[in-house]
Parts: C-alpha cells; sequence; structure tokens
C-alpha cells in the first residue's frame, strides 16, 4: 500500500510548479495547475474594484470519474461570457502525449445584461456574498463544489460538501444555461465520512488514483493535500 504522505509529498512539487491562469487546458495541464483553478489564485489575484466581475464554480464529482467547471466573466450592465468545461475523470500521471491530447470538452455562451443579473441574483441569494464557512473538508474521492469570485474589488470563496449541494440554487441556475449539453452527473451518498485533516493524513490507499484533501479558509483553501 502506498503511504499518503509520500504521495502527497512528491505532488506538492508537481502542484506549485505552475500558477493556474485560466482552466486547464487538458489532463496534463490539469495535474499541475488544478489546486490553483480550484482556489481561484487567478481571480484573487487580478480582483479590483474597477476590474471585469468574475465567477468560478467546480463540481467535483468524484475527481477520478468527472468533473465540470463553469467560469463567469463580464460586468454588469453590459453582459458576460459563460465558459462550459467537462474534464474526464483524471488517474495517474500521463506525461506521454495523450496527456496533451485529452482536452477537456467546452462550450461558451454570452449572457446578455438582462440573463447576468438574474444569474447574479441568484447567487447573492445562495449566500455568496456571506462570509465563508471555514473548516469544511472536501475529498475527492467524494462530491463537492467551490465556487470563487470576484465583484467590486471583493474576493470570495465558498466550499459545499455533498450533503449541500442540492439545495444550492445557483448550481441550478448556472445548469439551465450550460452550452454544454451533456448532463450533470448526479450526486448520490458516497458513503465517504468527512474526516478530520489530521485523520485523513494517517490513512494508506492501495490504489495509484489521483486523491487529495483540501479545506477551505477564511480567504482561500488550506491544508492542501494535491496528488
Amino acid at each position: 500500500m502506498l503511504s499518503k504522505g509520500l504521495r502527497w509529498a512528491a505532488a506538492g512539487l508537481l502542484a506549485g510548479a505552475c500558477a493556474a491562469s485560466g482552466a486547464p487546458s487538458s489532463t496534463l495541464e490539469q495535474k499541475f495547475t488544478w489546486y490553483g483553478y480550484l482556489a481561484g489564485a487567478d481571480i484573487k489575484d487580478a480582483c479590483s474594484a474597477d476590474g471585469p466581475l468574475r465567477f468560478r464554480y467546480v463540481f467535483n464529482a468524484i475527481f477520478t470519474e468527472e468533473v465540470r467547471a463553469l467560469d463567469l466573466e463580464g460586468r454588469v450592465g453590459e453582459g458576460a461570457w459563460l465558459e462550459s468545461r467537462r474534464y474526464a475523470g483524471a488517474r495517474v500521471l500521463d506525461v506521454t502525449s495523450a496527456g496533451l491530447i485529452n482536452r477537456p470538452d467546452k462550450a461558451a455562451v454570452f449572457l446578455n445584461a438582462a440573463r447576468l443579473d438574474d444569474v447574479l441574483d441568484v447567487i447573492v441569494a445562495s449566500g455568496f456574498a456571506d462570509p465563508a464557512e471555514t473548516g469544511l473538508i472536501l475529498r475527492s474521492d467524494d462530491f463537492y463544489g467551490v465556487a470563487t469570485g470576484c465583484r467590486g474589488g471583493e474576493f470570495r470563496i465558498h466550499g459545499y460538501r455533498r450533503e449541500a449541494l442540492p439545495g444550492l440554487g445557483f448550481v441550478e441556475a448556472l445548469q439551465a444555461i450550460d452550452p454544454l449539453e451533456s448532463p450533470w452527473p448526479a450526486v448520490f451518498d458516497t458513503g465517504k465520512p468527512t474526516a478530520a485533516m489530521a485523520d485523513t493524513r494517517g490513512d494508506t490507499r492501495d490504489s495509484i488514483d489521483p486523491y487529495f484533501v483540501i479545506e477551505i479558509g477564511h480567504s482561500g483553501l488550506r491544508g492542501v493535500n494535491d496528488w
């Protein structure tokens, strides 16, 4: 069996090698930049009072099975582009040409000012403008969501465990206008416990498939253990 500590230590070098400047364009790039993308590092770094409105929602439907990612960028009163991506399950590190070719399905749609206002209203009503609930442990081998965004110079990040996903109004609103026609995976009870970070670090695993846990902090992700 493989020690998670050893797997994470080696993976940390890879995960920190490149900073995310946007959505990964291939499975290989995903393995090097996923943490930064998930944490909304690019959104946070560029967040300013006069900058564009940006919102990102990442739905982890068991990392080795499927991940959906939506990026919204524009300006209130003008409209915004919504880009949608579907990543097939990432497994062991592929450094061959196949890893470069395995690109996500993607599509984009422009939302006019009125449609953008409707989406923003649902996002606010879902509590996104509130302070983040800290200490949430999210496991890659389960379902979870992470939302990040910037509006008027204020950056926000929220995490959502499996049980909270069905009640998120903004997710339903985004799914309704998702330019990708493929249906989103249904959330089901995987039976995975929400363990404390110290407990998950001591585990051993038979599989070499990617696995990590993250914790939501006040202004970002912390306690990250990457594959």
